[in-house]
């Protein structure tokens, strides 16, 4: 097994509704480094539209205290899927390792958007899935019965993973959890 930390949307304006941000970027700046330490390959997606989220725009950056280094390969999305009219496959592709089945490894935002959509379409796609608890993060949500806290929602995302995903995934993939400390890269 290879791993491939994939961060999703972890973006200055993506970030600035949604709730326990600074955690989740210290969450995600650990395991940058350490998969970085340990040679496991990091990919960031960037939503990047017309309408918000504009390429180069103040929004549309990268906080600095986990920016991708040079090396690292960034793939620009239109949609909530982070395959969806993307080089992503073609991305992951260069960095597996012959012979090794691919676990992406999954942080970022929205956790009930892009987070949960693109870890469903990688079990689509036959990769390994582990998503990290504690480092995703939402927005507030309005409905018609109350409000519901970004951590509700992010809670809500690790339970679907932890309960449904494995009874319903894919033939032949594992859809798990861990948390930032205890997770171990796969190299």
């Amino acid at each position: 097994m290879s791993d491939v930390l994939v961060v999703i949307d972890l973006q200055t304006a993506v970030l600035a509704t949604c709730d326990q941000t600074e955690k989740v970027l210290a969450n995600t700046a650990f395991l940058l480094k350490k998969a970085r330490t340990e040679g496991v390959p990091v990919v960031f997606v960037q939503h990047d539209e017309s309408s918000g989220m504009v390429r180069g725009s103040d929004g549309w950056q990268i906080p600095e205290c986990i920016a991708p280094t040079a090396a690292e390969p960034r793939v620009f999305k239109r949609y909530r899927d982070s395959f969806a009219n993307t080089d992503l496959a073609e991305v992951l592709a260069s960095l597996a390792v012959p012979g090794q089945r691919q676990r992406l490894v999954i942080v970022g935002a929205k956790s009930n958007n892009c987070v949960v959509t693109t870890a469903v379409s990688a079990l689509a796609r036959s990769y390994d899935v582990e998503l990290v608890t504690d480092a995703h993060t939402t927005s507030p949500l309005d409905l018609p019965s109350g409000r519901l806290t970004g951590v509700q929602i992010s809670d809500a995302v690790n339970q679907y993973f932890v309960n449904t995903a494995p009874h319903s995934a894919y033939p032949g993939v594992l859809a798990t959890t861990t948390t930032t400390s205890e997770l171990a890269f796969d190299k």
